[in-house]
């Protein structure tokens, strides 16, 4: 529980996650479209890049980061 909320702190893990939404959402708009689908591909974007984030620095710190 530590570690997440210090995750939370990190602005970079922000970084990540807004930019996923912004890519999900976008693309779900020009792709599909429908308000419900871009809101669904902002979600899921902020969460793919949270968890793009999360395995970067599982791999950092494996490697000694």
């Amino acid at each position: 529980m530590k570690l997440l909320r210090d995750l939370m702190r990190d602005p970079v893990i922000w970084v990540f996650a807004v930019a996923g939404a912004v890519i999900g959402g976008v693309g779900a708009f020009f792709l599909i479209g429908g308000v419900w689908l871009t809101i669904a591909g902002v979600a899921g974007g902020a969460v793919t890049g949270v968890i793009v984030f999360v395995i970067l620095l599982m791999i950092a710190l494996a490697s000694g980061g």
